[in-house]
């Protein structure tokens, strides 16, 4: 009798995250995520001048909105790590975080990247050649440095509108995300 091997654990890692929920909607087999965001210092990176004041409270409304409580942390904890968790998924944050300079802060364990909430304009840093799996949207999955990496499996958050991608806040649900896209996989060869 032949056993199959058993995958290896998705941990996913969502660079630019913002407040995008879909994919922590779209694929709850993967239950832990690591998100990195340099909001609410900046939305724009390392640019001085774009301070999001209201992103953590609204990050707290799109997470319960979804489900997810905020984990209170000791008081001792690094104040730019911010924890939410539901019965099936944990999703740690780390804010004022820029991409890639901050990448020291990721776990090891991640094998799953989102790409939705980047665009790299230049050649992709050899650390992202690792991922086996890459999650992308309408906007990212037909950039070249995607299928560059050679990923053993793309998944593609279709949004049947793509205008429902900018959403109001409001509309951050399962209710409406979920109905309003659908994933597609692509094996590479």
């Amino acid at each position: 009798m032949s056993q199959q091997a058993e995958q290896p654990k998705q941990v996913a890692f969502y660079p630019g995250a913002g407040l995008d929920v879909a994919p922590f909607i779209l694929f709850p087999e993967i239950a832990d995520w690591y998100c990195m965001d340099s909001q609410p210092w900046s939305e724009f990176g390392a640019k001085p001048g774009y301070e999001r004041p209201h992103f953590l409270a609204r990050l707290d409304q799109v997470m319960g909105q979804i489900g997810m409580k905020k984990i209170e942390q000791p008081p001792d904890t690094n104040t730019d790590i911010v924890v939410f968790e539901s019965e099936q998924q944990r999703v740690t944050y780390f804010i004022n975080s820029v991409f890639p300079d901050a990448l020291v802060r990721v776990p090891p364990a991640c094998n799953v990247l989102v790409a939705c909430g980047f665009s790299l304009t230049d050649k992709a840093p050899d650390f992202l050649a690792k991922w086996p799996h890459i999650i992308c949207n309408n906007r990212t999955h037909y950039a070249d440095w995607v299928t560059e990496w050679k990923p053993e499996k793309i998944s593609i958050i279709e949004w049947i509108d793509e205008d429902d991608i900018v959403l109001e806040i409001k509309n951050w649900t399962r209710e409406f995300v979920q109905p309003r896209t659908r994933v597609v996989e692509c094996l590479t060869p």
